[in-house]
């Protein structure tokens, strides 16, 4: 296999654990574990798999760079998976999946803030599109819904927010160090700030009444939806443009959608599959078209730089 078909299939693998690991940790909060606890574990219990990792592909870390990894932990890492889980755990994964697609967006008008990016007719009209239907979608949540929140899905929207920031300001780590060496600097350095605000909900766990098929999805979450996604997720940026990994995302609300289906089948005391709705399906397709737009004019922009 070519190493850009394996690139795709890195990315395409990466969003569907991602997709996954949504709807789990739905269905472990709140009656199992709460979102302190399951932060806590994303992140300390992967750094034992990720220092193995490190020290087969051992990469030496420059000084200078020891700035931006921690700008990159504490926005990636800390805040990002502090959003996901506890705007998550007051909204629907429904919601939070069409949310999370909003993520291209937010880096394209972070990256033109940042003069990193230069604006045109379909950015600005992709950028519109995903306006409209964040929007929508955000003021149709409110207190009284039976699976979103308005408060839940703001905390999600600031989490897709911080996550653009991240992807701009890790490229350069991105391209210099390997996969393996950026993600164990970057979980290294955000359990410095996470364990000891997580620690105590971790202990108040009884670890003895979960059963074993929540262990199974704690099991999941930290190996499938943390370590190896995230691994997949830098590979593939290494070796495709990220206009190119960032269409994947398309993936993840169709995954997250047949999921909730799927659990509604085998009930699991989870109400999901009653979230759907047109106006939410409405907002999710506004959003592809506004991302469609702007991955367009980056491929054009592409072409008109090889000429």
């Amino acid at each position: 296999m070519s190493q850009f078909l394996k690139a795709h299939l890195a990315v395409f693998l990466a969003y569907i654990f991602l997709a996954i690991n949504l709807v789990v940790s739905k269905i472990l909060m709140p009656d199992v574990m709460d979102p302190s606890s399951l932060l806590f574990l994303r992140i300390i219990a992967s750094l034992p798999f990720l220092v193995i990792f490190y020290i087969l592909n051992f990469q030496k870390v420059a000084k200078k760079d020891i700035g931006i990894l921690i700008l990159c932990s504490v926005l990636g890492i800390v805040l990002d998976n502090a959003g996901f889980y506890f705007g998550l755990n007051l909204t629907s994964p429904i919601d939070a999946t069409i949310i999370m697609t909003l993520a291209p967006i937010f880096t394209l008008i972070i990256s033109v803030f940042l003069k990193f990016e230069k604006l045109n007719t379909l950015k600005i009209l992709g950028i519109a599109l995903g306006a409209i239907g964040a929007i929508l979608l955000i003021t149709h949540s409110n207190e009284s819904s039976k699976g979103a929140t308005l408060s839940g899905n703001l905390i999600f929207l600031g989490a897709s927010i911080v996550y653009g920031l991240y992807v701009v300001f890790s490229k350069p780590l991105i391209k210099k160090y390997n996969a393996q060496t950026v993600l164990f600097w970057l979980f290294a350095i955000g359990t410095i700030f996470i364990f000891p605000t997580t620690i105590n909900s971790v202990l108040e766990v009884n670890w003895s009444e979960i059963n074993f098929g929540n262990y199974l999805l704690i099991s999941y979450t930290v190996i499938l939806g943390t370590v190896l996604s995230y691994l997949l997720a830098i590979y593939s940026l290494k070796h495709l443009a990220p206009s190119t990994s960032a269409s994947y995302i398309y993936i993840q609300p169709i995954i997250v959608f047949l999921s909730v289906i799927i659990i509604d089948f085998f009930d699991v005391n989870k109400d999901f599959k009653n979230d759907i709705s047109w106006i939410k399906i409405s907002s999710c397709l506004i959003v592809f078209g506004g991302i469609v737009l702007i991955i367009r004019a980056r491929v054009r922009e592409l072409k008109k730089e090889k000429v």
